[in-house]
């Protein structure tokens, strides 16, 4: 017997969720600095009052990913592509944190939206950094329309793919926003190559 109800709206759900998580978030947050402030433990209990800040700080990340991710399902993500060399891309990329300058080889000029792909290519080398802490750093460089990240472990070259990354959060919304943002990825010889459209 049917419902009347259609499929569920998950984008809207996430959007929701993401939204209504924020309140007691705050709450949680709000009250922790106020104690760091006002009337902060002595001893171990400074440290337990780091964790909760730190886990606030975490979980907001999180919901962001989580908004984002709402924002790509049901359409509302627009950034507007223009043409940007990939070498500016891949500099950009490298001074946010996504790893050492490397060297680009006939870097293209492609159309991308720069602020959100810089963002996208940060969070997906944290995230190989993170699944794989012992690591060296990564090599960011531009090679024709793709921004590439050298240096990735071959044990974490499986959560970059449509395999056990998919239960990552953070590695997913990297993912998914760089597809949405009309990128292609491809990952060997522990390289993963970021291609854009051409400009």
């Amino acid at each position: 017997m049917s419902s009347g109800q259609g499929e569920p709206d998950y984008p809207a759900i996430l959007s929701s969720a993401a939204h209504d998580l924020r309140s007691p978030l705050s709450t949680i947050y709000g009250f922790a600095r106020t104690i760091e402030r006002i009337a902060p433990p002595p001893g171990p209990g400074a440290g337990f009052l780091a964790h909760i800040l730190d886990a606030a700080q975490d979980m907001d990340r999180l919901l962001g990913h989580l908004s984002l991710l709402a924002r790509i399902g049901d359409g509302r993500f627009a950034p507007v592509p223009v043409p940007v060399a990939a070498a500016d891309l891949a500099a950009r990329a490298a001074d946010a944190g996504a790893g050492e300058r490397g060297t680009d080889v006939d870097a293209a000029t492609v159309q991308a939206a720069a602020d959100e792909t810089v963002e996208a290519i940060v969070l997906l080398a944290t995230c190989t950094r993170r699944l794989d802490p012992a690591h060296a750093t990564l090599t960011v460089s531009a090679d024709g329309p793709a921004v590439v990240l050298t240096g990735i472990a071959d044990e974490v070259v499986p959560f970059l793919g449509d395999g056990p990354g998919a239960r990552d959060l953070a590695l997913s919304t990297s993912l998914v926003t760089l597809r949405a943002l009309g990128a292609t990825i491809a990952v060997a010889d522990g390289a993963a190559r970021i291609t854009f459209p051409a400009g």
